[in-house]
């Protein structure tokens, strides 16, 4: 695979966003990666930034955009399991009301 095509997959991993990974945390784990593929040589830091900033951040990179959309995810799961258990809720509500009658 691709040395940029793995920086790319880094930066928009759902969970290093959600984690509001920064560059420096981006790099820890491109090199964490190139150390287990066994590579004698990639990218400094600095061209590992250059890269992000002029050809990645097709969408925006900043924190606060990356903290909404980590927030939204988490809310669209929380609705799940709140879905859920109003479901349930509403059937053990009617068992009773049944067994009152």
């Amino acid at each position: 695979m691709n040395e940029y095509k793995i920086i790319e997959n880094i930066w928009f991993d759902k969970r290093f966003a959600a984690n509001l990974g920064t560059m420096e945390m981006l790099y820890e784990k491109f090199e964490e990666i190139g150390m287990e593929r066994g590579w004698a040589e990639y990218p400094s830091q600095k061209t590992v930034s250059r890269y992000i900033k002029s050809n990645v951040i097709a969408l925006p990179q900043d924190k606060e955009f990356r903290a909404e959309a980590a927030a939204a995810g988490r809310k669209k799961r929380s609705k799940a399991g709140d879905e859920f258990l109003g479901a349930k809720a509403d059937s053990a509500l009617s068992r009773i009301r049944a067994i009152n009658e």
